[in-house]
Protein backbone atom coordinates (compact mmCIF):
# COMPACT_ATOMS: atom_id res chain seq x y z
CA UNK A 1 0.00 0.00 0.00
CA UNK A 2 3.09 2.54 0.06
CA UNK A 3 2.87 5.22 -2.72
CA UNK A 4 -0.53 5.87 -2.30
CA UNK A 5 -1.56 9.63 -1.83
CA UNK A 6 -4.13 11.05 1.08
CA UNK A 7 -7.71 11.77 -0.22
CA UNK A 8 -10.26 13.50 1.69
CA UNK A 9 -13.60 14.81 1.57
CA UNK A 10 -15.74 16.99 4.18
CA UNK A 11 -18.94 19.00 3.94
CA UNK A 12 -19.61 21.55 7.52
CA UNK A 13 -22.49 23.38 6.99
CA UNK A 14 -21.80 25.33 3.43
CA UNK A 15 -18.62 24.57 3.91
CA UNK A 16 -17.48 21.58 0.84
CA UNK A 17 -14.01 20.75 0.52
CA UNK A 18 -11.99 17.73 -1.47
CA UNK A 19 -8.52 16.90 -2.35
CA UNK A 20 -9.20 18.75 -5.66
CA UNK A 21 -11.08 21.29 -4.24
CA UNK A 22 -9.53 22.25 -0.49
CA UNK A 23 -11.77 25.28 0.12
CA UNK A 24 -11.52 26.47 3.39
CA UNK A 25 -8.11 25.27 3.45
CA UNK A 26 -7.66 22.34 5.62
CA UNK A 27 -4.66 20.95 7.33
CA UNK A 28 -5.59 18.41 9.34
CA UNK A 29 -8.52 15.59 10.43
CA UNK A 30 -8.42 13.57 13.13
CA UNK A 31 -11.38 11.27 13.67
CA UNK A 32 -11.60 10.17 17.54
CA UNK A 33 -13.92 7.32 17.83
CA UNK A 34 -14.05 4.87 20.76
CA UNK A 35 -16.49 2.42 22.48
CA UNK A 36 -15.18 3.63 25.84
CA UNK A 37 -16.39 6.93 25.18
CA UNK A 38 -20.08 8.18 24.88
CA UNK A 39 -19.91 10.29 21.53
CA UNK A 40 -17.04 10.19 18.35
CA UNK A 41 -15.67 13.55 17.94
CA UNK A 42 -14.01 14.99 14.92
CA UNK A 43 -11.11 18.03 14.72
CA UNK A 44 -10.34 19.87 11.70
CA UNK A 45 -8.15 22.41 11.42
CA UNK A 46 -8.59 24.98 8.67
CA UNK A 47 -7.07 28.10 7.01
CA UNK A 48 -10.78 29.77 7.24
CA UNK A 49 -14.06 29.06 8.76
CA UNK A 50 -15.72 28.89 5.18
CA UNK A 51 -19.15 29.07 6.50
CA UNK A 52 -19.21 26.09 9.20
CA UNK A 53 -21.35 26.92 12.10
CA UNK A 54 -22.35 24.98 14.61
CA UNK A 55 -25.17 22.35 14.76
CA UNK A 56 -24.65 22.01 11.39
CA UNK A 57 -24.19 18.61 9.83
CA UNK A 58 -20.51 17.26 9.67
CA UNK A 59 -19.47 14.67 7.55
CA UNK A 60 -15.78 13.24 7.15
CA UNK A 61 -14.50 10.97 4.44
CA UNK A 62 -11.08 9.86 4.13
CA UNK A 63 -9.04 7.07 1.82
CA UNK A 64 -6.22 6.99 -0.82
CA UNK A 65 -6.13 7.66 -4.52
CA UNK A 66 -9.49 9.97 -5.21
CA UNK A 67 -11.29 6.41 -3.48
CA UNK A 68 -13.08 7.44 0.24
CA UNK A 69 -14.57 5.86 2.53
CA UNK A 70 -17.11 7.59 5.64
CA UNK A 71 -15.46 7.77 8.32
CA UNK A 72 -17.38 10.36 10.31
CA UNK A 73 -21.21 11.58 10.62
CA UNK A 74 -22.43 14.14 13.10
CA UNK A 75 -22.83 17.67 13.58
CA UNK A 76 -20.67 20.71 14.04
CA UNK A 77 -20.06 21.41 17.73
CA UNK A 78 -17.99 24.08 18.10
CA UNK A 79 -15.83 26.86 15.73
CA UNK A 80 -12.92 28.16 16.86
CA UNK A 81 -11.25 30.98 14.92
CA UNK A 82 -8.09 32.27 15.68
CA UNK A 83 -5.70 34.36 13.85
CA UNK A 84 -3.61 31.68 12.94
CA UNK A 85 -6.87 30.01 10.96
CA UNK A 86 -9.84 27.51 12.66
CA UNK A 87 -10.39 24.80 14.27
CA UNK A 88 -13.78 23.16 13.79
CA UNK A 89 -14.92 20.40 16.39
CA UNK A 90 -17.85 18.13 15.60
CA UNK A 91 -19.44 15.46 17.53
CA UNK A 92 -21.02 11.95 16.39
CA UNK A 93 -24.90 11.06 16.56
CA UNK A 94 -24.78 9.85 20.31
CA UNK A 95 -24.93 13.54 21.56
CA UNK A 96 -28.26 12.99 20.24
CA UNK A 97 -29.12 10.22 23.52
CA UNK A 98 -26.43 12.29 26.00
CA UNK A 99 -28.91 15.56 25.50
CA UNK A 100 -32.46 13.36 25.83
CA UNK A 101 -33.75 13.06 29.65
CA UNK A 102 -37.41 11.20 29.32
CA UNK A 103 -39.85 9.75 31.40
CA UNK A 104 -40.97 6.42 30.38
CA UNK A 105 -42.17 2.89 32.43
CA UNK A 106 -41.83 -0.81 30.45
CA UNK A 107 -43.75 -3.16 30.90
CA UNK A 108 -43.01 -6.71 29.76
CA UNK A 109 -40.98 -5.53 26.84
CA UNK A 110 -37.78 -6.80 25.30
CA UNK A 111 -34.52 -4.89 25.92
CA UNK A 112 -33.99 -4.68 22.32
CA UNK A 113 -37.37 -2.53 22.43
CA UNK A 114 -36.24 -0.60 24.67
CA UNK A 115 -33.31 0.44 22.61
CA UNK A 116 -35.36 1.11 19.63
CA UNK A 117 -37.97 3.33 21.22
CA UNK A 118 -34.94 5.59 23.29
CA UNK A 119 -33.50 5.74 19.58
CA UNK A 120 -36.68 7.03 17.70
CA UNK A 121 -37.33 9.76 20.56
CA UNK A 122 -33.75 10.96 20.06
CA UNK A 123 -34.12 10.83 16.54
CA UNK A 124 -31.34 8.68 15.83
CA UNK A 125 -30.83 5.62 13.34
CA UNK A 126 -30.59 2.57 14.49
CA UNK A 127 -28.14 0.05 12.90
CA UNK A 128 -28.55 -3.49 13.97
CA UNK A 129 -29.89 -3.91 17.82
CA UNK A 130 -30.18 -7.72 20.11
CA UNK A 131 -33.28 -8.10 21.01
CA UNK A 132 -32.28 -9.41 24.41
CA UNK A 133 -34.15 -10.94 27.45
CA UNK A 134 -38.11 -9.39 27.82
CA UNK A 135 -37.68 -7.17 31.51
CA UNK A 136 -40.80 -7.73 33.35
CA UNK A 137 -40.71 -3.98 34.08
CA UNK A 138 -37.85 -0.59 33.29
CA UNK A 139 -37.89 2.61 34.35
CA UNK A 140 -36.26 5.33 32.34
CA UNK A 141 -36.30 8.60 34.69
CA UNK A 142 -35.34 11.94 33.43
CA UNK A 143 -32.44 11.87 36.23
CA UNK A 144 -30.43 10.15 33.63
CA UNK A 145 -29.37 10.42 29.89
CA UNK A 146 -30.79 7.97 27.36
CA UNK A 147 -27.36 7.31 26.73
CA UNK A 148 -26.97 6.24 30.65
CA UNK A 149 -29.78 3.86 30.83
CA UNK A 150 -28.66 2.07 27.05
CA UNK A 151 -25.01 1.71 28.67
CA UNK A 152 -26.81 0.02 32.02
CA UNK A 153 -28.67 -1.95 29.76
CA UNK A 154 -25.53 -3.06 27.37
CA UNK A 155 -24.10 -3.45 30.49
CA UNK A 156 -25.81 -5.82 31.87
CA UNK A 157 -26.05 -8.19 28.38
CA UNK A 158 -22.17 -7.88 27.40
CA UNK A 159 -23.61 -5.67 24.49
CA UNK A 160 -21.34 -2.61 23.07
CA UNK A 161 -23.27 0.30 22.71
CA UNK A 162 -21.95 2.48 19.87
CA UNK A 163 -22.45 4.23 16.58
CA UNK A 164 -21.10 3.00 13.11
CA UNK A 165 -19.21 5.03 10.69
CA UNK A 166 -22.10 6.68 9.50
CA UNK A 167 -23.73 7.24 12.10
CA UNK A 168 -26.27 4.41 13.13
CA UNK A 169 -26.51 3.37 16.62
CA UNK A 170 -25.94 -0.50 17.18
CA UNK A 171 -26.55 -2.03 20.07
CA UNK A 172 -25.29 -5.47 20.12
CA UNK A 173 -22.74 -8.46 21.67
CA UNK A 174 -19.50 -9.09 19.70
CA UNK A 175 -18.69 -13.29 19.12
CA UNK A 176 -16.82 -14.59 21.28
CA UNK A 177 -14.59 -16.04 18.41
CA UNK A 178 -14.35 -13.34 15.29
CA UNK A 179 -15.21 -14.87 11.70
CA UNK A 180 -13.56 -13.14 8.43
CA UNK A 181 -11.28 -11.46 10.61
CA UNK A 182 -9.03 -8.28 8.75
CA UNK A 183 -5.53 -9.45 8.98
CA UNK A 184 -2.44 -7.45 9.64
CA UNK A 185 0.66 -9.29 9.50
CA UNK A 186 3.94 -7.73 10.98
CA UNK A 187 6.95 -6.72 8.21
CA UNK A 188 3.43 -5.60 6.28
CA UNK A 189 0.52 -4.08 7.47
CA UNK A 190 1.94 -2.53 11.22
CA UNK A 191 3.94 0.40 11.91
CA UNK A 192 3.64 0.24 15.11
CA UNK A 193 2.19 -2.33 17.88
CA UNK A 194 1.95 -2.27 21.98
CA UNK A 195 0.73 -4.59 23.84
CA UNK A 196 -1.60 -4.66 27.53
CA UNK A 197 -1.75 -7.46 29.66
CA UNK A 198 -3.64 -5.83 32.60
CA UNK A 199 -3.97 -6.47 36.54
CA UNK A 200 -5.99 -8.93 37.66
CA UNK A 201 -9.20 -8.56 36.60
CA UNK A 202 -12.50 -10.57 38.55
CA UNK A 203 -13.27 -14.12 37.52
CA UNK A 204 -16.41 -13.92 38.73
CA UNK A 205 -19.59 -11.68 39.11
CA UNK A 206 -22.80 -12.43 41.37
CA UNK A 207 -25.99 -10.75 40.80
CA UNK A 208 -28.45 -9.57 43.57
CA UNK A 209 -32.26 -8.42 42.43
CA UNK A 210 -35.48 -8.07 43.48
CA UNK A 211 -37.73 -11.07 44.25
CA UNK A 212 -40.50 -11.80 43.00
CA UNK A 213 -42.22 -12.79 46.48
CA UNK A 214 -40.41 -9.32 48.11
CA UNK A 215 -43.55 -7.59 49.30
CA UNK A 216 -45.21 -10.88 51.04
CA UNK A 217 -43.45 -11.82 54.15
CA UNK A 218 -42.17 -9.56 57.42
CA UNK A 219 -38.60 -11.00 57.02
CA UNK A 220 -38.55 -10.27 53.18
CA UNK A 221 -37.38 -6.98 51.47
CA UNK A 222 -39.05 -4.64 49.02
CA UNK A 223 -36.17 -3.83 46.67
CA UNK A 224 -34.06 -7.07 46.83
CA UNK A 225 -33.92 -10.75 47.45
CA UNK A 226 -33.14 -11.99 50.65
CA UNK A 227 -30.05 -14.27 49.91
CA UNK A 228 -28.70 -11.99 46.56
CA UNK A 229 -25.25 -13.76 46.50
CA UNK A 230 -27.97 -16.94 45.28
CA UNK A 231 -29.89 -15.00 42.85
CA UNK A 232 -27.57 -15.30 40.15
CA UNK A 233 -23.66 -15.77 39.23
CA UNK A 234 -21.43 -16.42 36.46
CA UNK A 235 -17.30 -17.14 36.37
CA UNK A 236 -15.51 -19.02 39.07
CA UNK A 237 -17.60 -19.15 42.50
CA UNK A 238 -15.18 -17.79 44.75
CA UNK A 239 -16.42 -15.25 47.51
CA UNK A 240 -14.05 -12.20 46.26
CA UNK A 241 -16.14 -11.90 43.59
CA UNK A 242 -17.78 -8.50 42.68
CA UNK A 243 -21.83 -8.34 44.08
CA UNK A 244 -23.82 -6.56 41.60
CA UNK A 245 -27.42 -5.41 42.97
CA UNK A 246 -29.98 -4.82 40.59
CA UNK A 247 -33.21 -4.01 41.04
CA UNK A 248 -33.51 -4.89 36.99
CA UNK A 249 -32.68 -8.57 38.02
CA UNK A 250 -36.46 -9.36 39.28
CA UNK A 251 -36.04 -12.98 38.40
CA UNK A 252 -33.12 -15.78 38.66
CA UNK A 253 -32.91 -16.13 34.90
CA UNK A 254 -32.38 -11.88 34.45
CA UNK A 255 -30.02 -12.23 37.49
CA UNK A 256 -27.98 -15.22 35.66
CA UNK A 257 -28.22 -13.54 32.75
CA UNK A 258 -26.77 -10.32 34.08
CA UNK A 259 -24.30 -11.83 35.87
CA UNK A 260 -22.60 -13.57 32.85
CA UNK A 261 -22.95 -10.19 30.64
CA UNK A 262 -21.12 -8.43 33.12
CA UNK A 263 -18.47 -11.01 33.40
CA UNK A 264 -18.19 -10.55 29.48
CA UNK A 265 -17.94 -6.65 29.86
CA UNK A 266 -15.28 -6.94 32.66
CA UNK A 267 -13.17 -9.44 30.41
CA UNK A 268 -12.61 -7.42 27.22
CA UNK A 269 -9.80 -5.66 29.55
CA UNK A 270 -7.93 -8.93 29.66
CA UNK A 271 -5.73 -8.47 25.90
CA UNK A 272 -5.79 -5.65 24.21
CA UNK A 273 -3.08 -4.31 21.06
CA UNK A 274 -2.87 -0.75 20.18
CA UNK A 275 -1.67 -0.37 17.04
CA UNK A 276 -0.57 1.96 13.67
CA UNK A 277 -1.58 1.48 10.51
CA UNK A 278 -1.33 3.17 7.36
CA UNK A 279 -4.46 4.70 6.85
CA UNK A 280 -7.83 2.17 6.84
CA UNK A 281 -10.79 4.39 6.41
CA UNK A 282 -13.23 0.87 5.71
CA UNK A 283 -12.60 0.03 9.57
CA UNK A 284 -15.37 0.50 11.38
CA UNK A 285 -15.85 -0.16 15.84
CA UNK A 286 -16.89 -3.77 15.91
CA UNK A 287 -14.49 -5.25 13.06
CA UNK A 288 -13.31 -8.75 13.68
CA UNK A 289 -9.30 -8.06 13.11
CA UNK A 290 -6.21 -10.67 13.37
CA UNK A 291 -2.37 -9.56 14.35
CA UNK A 292 0.04 -12.24 13.27
CA UNK A 293 3.89 -12.46 12.67
CA UNK A 294 4.89 -10.58 15.29
CA UNK A 295 8.25 -10.94 17.70
CA UNK A 296 6.34 -11.39 20.94
CA UNK A 297 3.25 -13.60 20.95
CA UNK A 298 1.73 -11.34 23.15
CA UNK A 299 0.91 -9.04 20.51
CA UNK A 300 -0.64 -11.50 18.37
CA UNK A 301 -4.45 -11.05 19.25
CA UNK A 302 -7.52 -12.24 17.08
CA UNK A 303 -10.68 -10.17 18.19
CA UNK A 304 -12.71 -6.68 17.26
CA UNK A 305 -11.77 -3.08 16.96
CA UNK A 306 -12.87 -1.22 20.16
CA UNK A 307 -11.08 2.08 19.65
CA UNK A 308 -9.98 3.77 16.24
CA UNK A 309 -8.40 7.37 15.09
CA UNK A 310 -8.12 8.14 12.20
CA UNK A 311 -4.90 11.17 11.23
CA UNK A 312 -4.59 13.35 8.40
CA UNK A 313 -2.38 15.64 7.78
CA UNK A 314 0.23 17.68 5.75
CA UNK A 315 2.92 16.66 7.64
CA UNK A 316 1.93 12.88 9.05
CA UNK A 317 0.01 11.98 5.60
CA UNK A 318 -2.88 9.23 6.53
CA UNK A 319 -2.45 6.97 9.31
CA UNK A 320 -5.26 4.88 11.74
CA UNK A 321 -4.61 4.29 15.61
CA UNK A 322 -6.69 1.02 16.45
CA UNK A 323 -6.96 -1.04 19.44
CA UNK A 324 -8.17 -4.50 18.98
CA UNK A 325 -10.06 -6.00 22.33
CA UNK A 326 -10.40 -10.25 22.60
CA UNK A 327 -13.46 -10.98 24.99
CA UNK A 328 -16.90 -11.34 23.44
CA UNK A 329 -20.09 -13.28 24.23
CA UNK A 330 -20.75 -16.55 23.71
Amino acid sequence: MTGLAPTFALSAGDLRSRTDAPDGGPTRVVVDRDMDVACDAVHIDVAERAGAAPGERLEVALGHDAEVFPVFAGKVAAVRPALTGTVIHGVGTMDALLHLRVAATYQDRAVGDIVQDLLSRAGVQAGPVDRGPTLPRYVVQPGRSAFAHLRGLADRLGAELYADRGGRVRFQAPPAAPTGAIELAYGEHLLDAAGHLPDELPTGVGVGGESPMSARGEDTSHWLARDELAAGSAGAPDAARPIVLDAVARTTDLAGRFADGRLAVASRARRRVHLTVLGRPELDLGDPVAVTGTPDETLEVSGYVRALRHVLSVDRGFVTELTVATGGSS
